[in-house]
């Protein structure tokens, strides 16, 4: 879900909701801690297929900068003046956003750019998604098996997915999540090694029900 958080990182609030999605969604929140609290944030997703590794990203961001830094390999993207811009409505036509990417990304290719910007995006919002359920635009009920059903109002670079997340009643952590993408494809990732960094307790390996794809993080940090 390429859910846009960056730009509205200092003011949320509940959407629709029926009582029960919004009860459960805030306790998912509360066990999470404060996702827009943190001045700094850094981590390196991983993805790996078959017990090889298919992609490494490390991302460092600093609020009060607005700034974003992505590094793939051995390029790194600078993302800037983010309290000004928010460039996910040019991911889709970079080329013909070169006046925004020019102050997001100064003397870097827009497609560059915009790759980068999807993969801060997507990367985070899989690192964050728990603290993430109570976002302006999003919808919460709780289905029959008592799963927190999110769907988004015109939010994001992909608006159209949908999340069904497993919560543990005592802790309130999400234990798996399956979704559909508004493209069609379908997931069930089991979410483990629920660890505190921070104000923050974050599960930092996401696996297929037979362990043949795993989405991890290395080096998390965050700071209030």
């Amino acid at each position: 879900m390429f859910a846009v958080w960056m730009t509205a990182f200092a003011c949320f609030a509940p959407a629709h909701a029926d009582d029960g999605g919004d009860a459960l969604g805030h306790r998912v929140v509360e066990a999470t801690g404060n996702v827009y609290g943190i001045s700094t944030l850094a981590f390196t997703f991983i993805v790996e297929a078959g017990g090889t590794e298919k992609a490494r990203r490390t991302h460092t961001w600093d609020r009060m900068a607005g700034t974003v830094s992505v590094t793939t390999g051995d390029t790194t993207v600078q993302l800037q003046n983010l309290h000004h811009h928010d460039p996910s409505s040019a991911v889709a036509d970079p080329g013909a956003h070169d006046d925004l990417w020019s102050k997001v990304a100064p003397g870097t290719d827009p497609e560059a750019a915009a790759k980068a910007w999807s993969a801060w995006i997507n990367d985070s919002y899989w690192l964050l998604a728990s603290g993430k359920v109570m976002d302006d635009g999003v919808t919460r009920i709780v289905d029959d098996t008592g799963r927190l059903v999110l769907t988004f109002d015109g939010v994001g670079v992909t608006p159209g997915d949908t999340y069904m997340l497993t919560v543990d009643r005592d802790s309130g952590q999400v234990t798996a999540w399956d979704f559909v993408l508004q493209g069609g494809q379908k997931g069930h990732f089991a979410w483990t090694e629920h660890t505190t960094v921070g104000p923050l307790t974050l599960s930092m390996r996401r696996s297929t029900e037979a362990g043949d794809f795993v989405i991890r993080f290395e080096g998390v940090s965050a700071s209030p």
